[in-house]
């Protein structure tokens, strides 16, 4: 429908993920082929379909996630398709650069979404996921949009091929 209204895409966000739990020496094969599909195949396959109708100045924005970076333990398909996601997303500024298509991605903690609802019904995880988070408390959907209209604006034309973290710093603890 957009392209034929206006012929091209400005923006693209790739945003479809699953959360699957298993401790690493249980993971089936099928859960790691389902993670690695919609995680990783789904960000190459869509940034791959929106690229052929963008033009220079235009921008795709990956969701990635603190899990690229922090162990989950019992997270070991989704922490690994996520450290995917946030190095395909460098690999496609690169490759894409060259057509002035920038790259990047977010990549949240624990925001207050229905994949995460698990961590408020679990006492024990929400006192975790709070004690690991320096500002003690979920972060809101809303705190996710201004990063990503940032880099899907003007103001980030030279931003490509990183990922801005949305975690409330529990990167670092």
């Amino acid at each position: 429908m957009a392209l034929q209204e206006f012929g091209w895409i400005d923006f693209w966000i790739n945003n479809a993920g699953i959360f699957p739990f298993a401790l690493a020496d249980e993971i089936t094969k099928e859960q790691i082929a389902a993670t690695l599909d919609v995680n990783v195949e789904g960000v190459l396959f869509g940034a791959q379909a929106a690229a052929r109708h963008m033009q220079p100045g235009s921008a795709i924005v990956n969701m990635s996630s603190v899990s690229a970076l922090r162990v989950r333990k019992g997270r070991g398909a989704y922490c690994a398709s996520k450290a995917a996601v946030a190095h395909l997303t460098e690999v496609l500024a690169v490759e894409f650069g060259d057509k002035g298509i920038r790259v990047n991605s977010i990549a949240p903690g624990y925001i207050d979404t229905e994949m995460t609802r698990w961590v408020q019904e679990d006492p024990a995880a929400l006192k975790h996921a709070l004690d690991v988070v320096p500002l003690h408390r979920l972060g809101s959907p809303e705190e996710v949009f201004g990063p990503l209209l940032f880099l899907l604006s003007d103001s980030a034309r030279y931003v490509t091929g990183h990922s801005i973290a949305v975690d409330g710093g529990s990167r670092h603890v």
